[in-house]
């Protein structure tokens, strides 16, 4: 099953960002990973955010892919307690499972749903996304992501590329 999720930092980033690949590469098989970008906090606290996607093959279920992915965020340090805090050590949400539309699972509620609620409203989501899988098709509308991506917004939430 081909998954897709976004990676976002802005608590010493570069090194918690490539911590963070490092550990899905132990994780799952056939990682791609996007350039990194650079954008301001779309909450204002706090220091401008790293963001990537990066995606890879499982045959894991939706629910223990989400545990995975917290068990690498707990590893680099992001805690329950501190979900809102304006420092984010690293922050992962599955944006795409496959050709899932719809609530995986009962648990929390961004990280059950796919698509990420917040993936064609955000461009430090979306951008990075079309970097790796540009002609993918968005599970609504049949439209490309590239193709959403040119009609994109990316004033609200300018990104620099970063590597």
């Amino acid at each position: 099953m081909r998954t897709f999720l976004s990676i976002g930092s802005n608590d010493n980033p570069q090194q918690n960002i490539a911590l963070a690949i490092e550990l899905v590469k132990k994780s799952f098989v056939d990682v791609v990973v996007s350039s990194v970008y650079q954008s301001p906090s779309i909450t204002q606290r706090g220091a401008d955010y790293y963001n990537l996607v990066v995606s890879f093959s499982t045959n894991l279920a939706a629910e223990s892919v989400v545990s995975q992915l917290k068990a690498i965020e707990r590893a680099l340090g992001r805690s329950q307690d501190k979900l809102h805090s304006s420092k984010v050590p690293i922050d992962l949400d599955l944006l795409l499972y496959g050709d899932f539309n719809g609530l995986l699972f009962k648990g929390l509620a961004n990280q059950s749903r796919v698509p990420h609620p917040d993936l064609l409203s955000h461009s430090f989501i979306l951008g990075p996304l079309v970097e790796i899988c540009a002609e993918l098709k968005e599970l609504s509308t049949g439209e490309s992501y590239n193709s959403l991506w040119r009609k994109f917004d990316k004033t609200a939430h300018p990104l620099i590329k970063l590597q």
